[in-house]
């Protein structure tokens, strides 16, 4: 069993739009490494990030309400 955690709650303000949903291989970024990481072995696999449109990839998501905004924020809720 190797868990593993995609990031994907990053505001993207240079990218002017939300790099975890951007279309890779006709599927959204977040849903590409997801099934990278499963084909890899990683299981438990879970989604750290607040934007709803991550709940339409089907995976489990652990949504980020951090009190402190910092980039480490998503690192932290998904070794909680």
């Amino acid at each position: 069993m190797i868990p593993a955690a995609i990031l994907a709650g990053g505001r993207s303000r240079r990218m002017g739009q939300d790099k975890a949903l951007i279309p890779v291989h006709g599927i959204p970024l977040a849903g590409h490494m997801a099934q990278v990481l499963e084909r890899a072995g990683c299981s438990p696999l879970v989604l750290v990030g607040r934007q709803p449109a991550l709940q339409a990839l089907k995976l489990r998501v652990l949504s980020e309400e951090a009190a402190w905004a910092h980039p480490l924020a998503g690192v932290v809720h998904a070794l909680e």
